[in-house]
């Protein structure tokens, strides 16, 4: 692992740099609320997290002729936070 990457908004502005420390392969059926304990606030309760998930999912495969499963498999990522806009 190790990793590093920028994270961006919506237009690109970063904001922050982060390391990749652990990445664990988990079908999204499978996803619970300990794997959200990493989530930010507004999405560490599964069916709130499902509902932002689900829709973002959907659209980005729609234009490739694909839809979400609930057997696909999603990333669960822990990282370190290297540098952050609001910190500095």
């Amino acid at each position: 692992m190790g990793g590093e990457a920028v994270v961006v908004d919506m237009d690109g502005v970063p904001h922050a740099i982060v390391r990749t420390l652990q990445l664990t392969p988990v079908a999204y059926k499978d996803i619970t609320e300990d794997h959200l304990t990493i989530e930010g606030p507004g999405a560490r309760q599964l069916d709130r997290w499902q509902e932002i998930h689900w829709p973002y999912w959907s659209a980005l495969l729609e234009p490739h002729g694909l839809e979400p499963s609930a057997d696909m498999i999603v990333m669960v990522e822990h990282f370190e936070l290297i540098y952050s806009k609001t910190s500095a």
